[in-house]
């Protein structure tokens, strides 16, 4: 399974199942079936080799593939008896891509982190996360996942550091790695 494609791969055939040889064929011709619906061919022409990629799925959903073989390669040609069926209901384990261009900005009495936009298609939202210091273990700071590419900590105090790093969700559930961490310190007066 990959993240944006269904890989039907085959072996053509070594014999028939009288043992006889099977007769040449060239192409292959690849049906699918969604949801227990109707078959409809994937592949206008027959395709030379052994794989095809179906870029054309939605995650979740329930798929039955078919091969037949075929006499060749261009319009008209005749196609064998159904393979035996395949099954798959693709689902999406990919998580997205860390957050890149975190930045950090010191104002008054608070921290704010921006950074850019992740251009997965499923994308959620994002988590932030916060540790005081430049070491230790990062703790989620925010409870849902943000729309917006910028977050604003009001809980700081001053003269502490604080680093923090951003996670990017999916519709799935997947989160990413964690983004490069940054780090800053609301400067109070000297004592």
């Amino acid at each position: 399974m990959f993240a944006d494609r269904i890989e039907i791969s085959w072996t053509p055939a070594a014999k028939n199942f009288d043992g006889s040889a099977p007769a040449a064929a060239p192409g292959t011709t690849v049906y699918r079936a969604e949801e227990g619906g109707p078959l409809v061919r994937l592949t206008p022409l027959p395709v030379s080799g052994a794989a095809y990629l179906d870029k054309e799925f939605v995650f979740g959903k329930a798929y039955r593939y078919i091969l037949r073989s075929a006499t060749a390669l261009t319009a008209g040609f005749l196609e064998s008896d159904d393979s035996s069926a395949v099954e798959v209901k693709p689902a999406d384990t990919f998580p997205p891509a860390a957050p890149a261009g975190i930045s950090i900005a010191a104002g008054p009495d608070f921290l704010t982190i921006v950074w850019d936009a992740n251009a997965e298609k499923d994308l959620a939202g994002y988590h932030v996360w916060r540790r005081e210091g430049e070491s230790g273990d990062f703790v989620r700071v925010t409870k849902d996942a943000l729309l917006e590419t910028t977050f604003t900590d009001r809980t700081v105090e001053k003269n502490k550091i604080y680093s923090y790093s951003v996670t990017a969700v999916d519709a799935a559930g997947n989160a990413s790695p964690r983004s490069a961490a940054v780090s800053e310190t609301i400067k109070g007066m000297p004592l």
